[in-house]
């Protein structure tokens, strides 16, 4: 479960900074027209090909990014360890 909460929110964390950098509309295979869901990765997830330069994050985006993913997943491995804190879950919970 922790696992899949992580990559969650990885997709989140380079989704948000996707659409807030191009037009989704620009971003798909030129080979076989898929969504590029990820523009970290220099490869088409669908068919495989290499993606052209302009679809893909410029070097200080991908830093941005890494940056982003890897806070990420320090509050999802904090999380899996205190799991009724209230930062985890954005409740107190109760408090018997």
């Amino acid at each position: 479960m922790k696992a899949a909460v992580t990559r969650c929110r990885v997709c989140l964390a380079e989704r948000k900074l996707l659409y807030s950098t191009t037009m989704a509309s620009q971003l798909k295979c030129p080979k076989c027209g898929s969504v590029v869901y990820s523009r970290r990765k220099p490869f088409c997830g669908r068919c495989g090909e290499r993606l052209p330069e302009s679809v893909l994050f410029d070097p200080a985006t991908r830093k941005k990014v890494e940056k982003v993913i890897e806070s990420e997943r320090k509050q999802a491995d904090w999380e899996g360890k205190f799991p009724g804190h209230p930062s985890s879950s954005g409740e107190y919970g109760s408090i018997l």
